[in-house]
């Protein structure tokens, strides 16, 4: 839990950038009233009659700013945000109109329905335009400087992320290939003394090489082929299924039109393997795993769904238990393209998984990179 100026408030607003904001407005209420005071005229009487009159329009008036610009800052930062800023910076055009007459002409329509005048003894146009005006643009000059900063940091915070997970990924990938044709040769050697009544098993162990293959390649390649990956989880889904026989049923449904984008390798082959882990594995009835792939609007979704037993817990937790391979899943989907895993329920039984990714082809496919 965070705590002191670092904890969340309203909107996602710290309490330290909350008492900075506040400070900055006070600061700016007191320059505004010895402004509105220097600037009055008349006699001593007048004066104390006057000051009393703009006290009591500051705090009112302040009060009904703060609300507007509280306001405000939601809009831009919050509803806006994921829009450029050049698409709504027309609308402070809008917005500081508001501002302004709301902002001035409330207070003043309550003060003089109470018996007093707010014209006399100071400029208007000055006062109550000039300085609100400029107010208005301070504080939000400020509001976008910060803005940009935080998202200055989260790059950069982004960028050391990937570069942490790029170096375990190159550790990993350097372990991976220590001495892999030892293994391969193995199994060559394995297969070769199966005898011939036991075809079966030598197919399965030649299904085990081709996973074991790319599963190397997927090491020293950063995007495959979506067809490529789909073949790697038919032959994974094919030895579980010797195993499962008649208790796991697999359907692939893959667009004819998205078979030659890239996508990561081994990306859905840990949402395979907790289906079959956690859902299909513990069922006495088994259950069937669908993995769909479709194009919508220039990106691929992607859908695994399992019938199995399903998670009886909260579904937000699945993400942060001690398994890696989901949460890996999870964090390549969001430091690559920026994207979260929807998790939801099955019906009658199981989980469904699913994500999007822009879609990417080779920069040599038809003249054209969609990347």
């Amino acid at each position: 839990m965070q705590k002191g100026f670092n904890r969340k408030w309203i909107w996602g607003i710290t309490a330290g950038e909350l008492l900075v904001w506040i400070g900055f407005s006070s600061l700016f209420l007191l320059f505004y009233f010895f402004i509105i005071i220097y600037s009055s005229v008349g006699n001593a009487a007048f004066k104390a009659a006057f000051i009393q009159a703009v006290a009591i329009e500051l705090i009112l008036g302040y009060s009904i700013r703060i609300g507007i610009i509280a306001g405000f800052w939601w809009m831009f930062f919050r509803k806006l945000k994921a829009r450029p800023v050049s698409s709504t910076i027309w609308l402070h055009l809008f917005t500081v109109a508001v501002y302004l007459l709301v902002g001035g002409l409330v207070p003043y329509k309550i003060l003089e329905a109470g018996g007093m005048d707010m014209k006399t003894g100071r400029s208007l146009l000055w006062l109550d335009v000039a300085l609100p005006y400029m107010f208005y643009v301070i504080q939000f000059s400020g509001f976008y400087a910060y803005f940009f900063w935080q998202q200055s940091q989260l790059q950069l915070k982004k960028e050391k992320e990937l570069l942490s997970l790029a170096y375990q990924t190159e550790v990993e990938a350097l372990k991976a290939q220590i001495q892999p044709h030892f293994l391969f040769n193995t199994l060559n050697s394995i297969s070769a003394t199966v005898k011939p009544e036991q075809e079966l098993t030598r197919e399965l162990i030649a299904k085990l090489a081709d996973t074991f293959r790319y599963a190397l390649r997927s090491t020293k390649e950063d995007l495959v082929p979506l067809s490529d990956e789909l073949e790697f989880i038919e032959t994974y889904l094919a030895l579980e299924k010797e195993r499962f026989t008649h208790r796991l049923e697999v359907e692939i449904i893959v667009e004819e039109t998205i078979a030659d984008i890239l996508i990561p390798p081994m990306l859905l082959q840990p949402l395979v393997e907790n289906a079959i882990k956690h859902g299909i594995g513990p069922s006495r009835n088994g259950g069937k795993i669908k993995v769909e792939c479709r194009e919508q609007n220039r990106f691929v979704t992607v859908q695994v769904s399992d019938s199995g037993l399903g998670y009886n817990g909260e579904l937000s937790d699945l993400g942060s238990g001690a398994g890696i391979g989901l949460k890996n899943t999870m964090l390549r989907l969001d430091k690559l393209y920026y994207q979260k895993m929807q998790i939801c329920r099955n019906e009658p039984s199981g989980l469904i998984f699913s994500f999007k990714i822009p879609i990417q082809y080779h920069a040599s496919k038809n003249g054209t990179d969609y990347r």
